[in-house]
């Protein structure tokens, strides 16, 4: 099913190390595209695409074995990523191949970008712009909310750097009570 299918048959946000393990899949995926994948155009070759159309929609997933209905933490699932724009545009584009959005260095930043925006709706965002929706920013885990900020304001330049920075961060510790002074 996709992420939005997913996500509506929930009826709530994910938890925090859920919404973790979609990113380690889906940066896992792109740090693939954008660094191993070699398309070779006429005379030239390029190495890595961008996918170009990352969204609630084309990431799938799909559940690994049976569990408990109580154990969403341990939750066992694989992400797909599908509807790769250069495979979907590519009969649109035959001509001008060779400058095709799908193999500039933009549309790796643009990946990462709308990862931001997909785990940004996963842990519970509503608003359009993350930076206003101040309900996501009071519950939202501080250590994540952070690391999604910086996916949708495009600071990560590159998947691998994107991905070493989600491993380090403490989602398992618990959350210290908001203490009002």
């Amino acid at each position: 099913m996709t992420l939005r299918e997913y996500l509506q048959r929930r009826h709530q946000p994910l938890t925090p190390t859920q919404v973790s393990k979609i990113l380690k899949q889906v940066l896992q995926t792109l740090q693939f595209l954008h660094n191993c994948y070699e398309v070779r155009l006429s005379q030239s070759m390029r190495t890595g695409i961008g996918h170009g159309n990352l969204n609630l929609d084309s990431i799938l997933l799909v559940h690994n074995e049976t569990q408990s209905p109580f154990d969403e933490e341990d939750e066992q699932f694989s992400i797909y990523l599908s509807r790769i724009a250069l495979w979907e545009n590519l009969i649109d584009s035959l001509e001008s191949e060779r400058n095709h959005p799908s193999l500039s260095k933009k549309a790796f930043q643009q990946d990462l970008e709308d990862l931001g925006r997909v785990s940004y709706l996963l842990s519970g965002g509503k608003q359009e712009i993350p930076y206003q929706d101040f309900q996501w920013h009071q519950h939202c885990h501080p250590e994540l909310k952070n690391f999604i900020l910086r996916l949708y304001s495009g600071e990560f330049k590159r998947a691998s750097d994107a991905h070493r920075e989600l491993l380090k961060l403490p989602l398992d510790r618990p959350l210290e009570p908001i203490s009002a002074n």
